[in-house]
């Protein structure tokens, strides 16, 4: 499950370079709804939540 945990983090490292935009320190940054209302990010995250976390919560 760490690899796949680790997937995800690299998976949203991408997502917020393809959102957003350097800042004055040279980091991406992108706000929240930006992320979350983009629908390649809806989707592919929608399938992470299920699968991953919601097994994690409930036990």
């Amino acid at each position: 499950m760490q690899d796949r945990i680790q997937e995800e983090i690299e998976e949203i490292k991408k997502d917020i370079q393809r959102l957003g935009t350097k800042n004055a320190e040279g980091k991406y940054v992108v706000k929240f709804g930006v992320l979350f209302n983009d629908e390649k990010t809806q989707q592919y995250y929608e399938v992470f939540y299920i699968n991953i976390l919601w097994p994690l919560l409930v036990h």
